[in-house]
């Protein structure tokens, strides 16, 4: 069994991410330092890399992940699993933020 490097927490939190020029929707369900699960009733054209845009804290945070996994859930449903190579510092305090509050 495959062990993750980081803990995911569990969350429900809407995301907006670009595939070229596209914008979509999606919803966070589990998050961590490195990598997220989305998903969204979007189809999804990419197959390698998305813009993320999302509220961190009281700011919004824009980043490039890299796709992972695509699951089909059905006709108009995926789950996506990405990963961040460079998380930018306001998404870092945010999942450090997230840890903090699940600890108390």
């Amino acid at each position: 069994m495959e062990r993750r490097v980081f803990e995911r927490i569990n969350m429900c939190l809407p995301v907006k991410y670009l595939c070229g020029s596209r914008q979509y929707s999606g919803t966070v369900h589990n998050i961590s330092e490195i990598g997220m699960y989305i998903s969204t009733d979007n189809f999804l054209p990419c197959q390698t890399s998305l813009e993320i845009i999302m509220p961190v804290n009281n700011e919004i945070a824009n980043f490039r992940v890299e796709i992972r996994r695509i699951e089909r859930i059905n006709d108009s449903k995926l789950n996506i699993g990405v990963e961040l190579a460079d998380p930018p510092g306001n998404y870092l305090r945010f999942i450090e933020s997230l840890k903090a509050a699940a600890e108390s």
